[in-house]
């Protein structure tokens, strides 16, 4: 995310340590004193699941643009440089891109996810805010019922046809394995 096309000046990095069990709170608080002025991390000791988290980094967010990324994903260098462009040139609320799957064996496999695939976008604070959406909390696939929501109330979306953010698979995680 910090080689982000558009620099690291024109962005707030919301990281969210959502109960790790491993050393991921020490990495944050390096990125965050590695990039003090961009990056903050907020940690909590409850396990709130991804709608809890992603609640938490909108309660602090104040950029004009939100996007979400998964700490087991990542993103194209010039993939907010793209949307943010698309954004601006078409007054849209959302502008999403593609996504590639992958499942670590080196096959990618392109997807072009619906308003569910809430990773693929940017949105406009505006949208979120004006609208109160939020997402539930203490359950799986949060992201279904945030993305109905942002269809619901999009005025103007836009998707690019290209692939920007490389999707992870894993086989361990709350979407591959059911009844978390």
């Amino acid at each position: 995310i910090i080689n982000q096309t558009i620099g690291l000046s024109h962005m707030e990095i919301i990281l969210i340590n959502d109960a790790s069990t491993d050393n991921t709170l020490e990495k944050l608080k390096q990125w965050e004193q590695k990039y003090s002025d961009n990056i903050i991390f907020i940690s909590y000791d409850e396990n709130l699941r991804q709608g809890g988290a992603r609640n938490v980094g909108l309660s602090y967010a104040t950029g004009d643009f939100i996007g979400f990324v998964d700490s087991d994903d990542w993103i194209e260098p010039d993939m907010y440089e793209t949307l943010i462009e698309s954004m601006k040139k078409g007054s849209y609320d959302v502008v999403s891109c593609q996504l590639i799957r992958d499942n670590g064996d080196g096959a990618e496999k392109v997807h072009t996810p619906e308003w569910g695939g809430i990773v693929t976008g940017l949105y406009t604070r505006e949208l979120i805010f004006d609208h109160d959406i939020v997402f539930p909390e203490h359950m799986s696939y949060e992201d279904n019922f945030w993305g109905a929501l942002i269809g619901h109330y999009a005025k103007n979306t836009c998707r690019i046809e290209r692939a920007l953010y490389h999707y992870y698979i894993n086989s361990q995680s709350t979407v591959m394995v059911r009844n978390q």
